[in-house]
């Protein structure tokens, strides 16, 4: 099966993460992501996550491919714990969810919107898909996202 997008061969530096389609999980930094979720006990590493976009954004600093995949991932998780979750959801991050029924999302709900804003305003990981003709695609995901987040 041929990739929907690939980043890798256009790297210019070992920080830019492999994507091979533009599903939330569909990259290595979400992947190696899910991997720290699996290891958390509460929310710290998703309001962390959440807090980096907008902080990147409050700075003026662009979202790296890395920062935007990771907040799309965190974004899928809290969904998830908000009785939404992707058909799509990696199953480490299904039982992460299933582990931890009694987590309260309050504020991390509408950081994780707030957060997905960010990443559609502007971001390296929109930049990759929209010089693959796939940004439409990838938009529709995240706009889907966050309307499972709003419920």
């Amino acid at each position: 099966m041929e990739a929907a997008v690939s980043s890798t061969g256009r790297r210019k530096n070992n920080d830019a993460p492999d994507v091979w389609g533009y599903g939330s999980f569909e990259n290595e930094a979400a992947m190696r992501w899910v991997e720290r979720l699996e290891e958390a006990i509460d929310l710290e590493l998703l309001e962390a996550t959440f807090d980096e976009a907008l902080e990147l954004e409050d700075a003026g600093e662009p979202l790296d491919m890395a920062v935007s995949s990771t907040t799309i991932a965190a974004a899928e998780t809290v969904a998830a714990l908000a009785g939404a979750p992707s058909s799509d959801l990696p199953e480490e991050v299904r039982q992460w969810c299933f582990d931890n029924p009694e987590l309260e999302l309050g504020e991390v709900q509408a950081k994780a919107v707030q957060a997905l804003g960010v990443v559609l305003a502007g971001s390296r990981l929109r930049d990759l898909f929209e010089e693959h003709d796939k940004a439409e695609e990838w938009e529709v995901d995240v706009e889907d996202l966050r309307d499972r987040l709003r419920g």
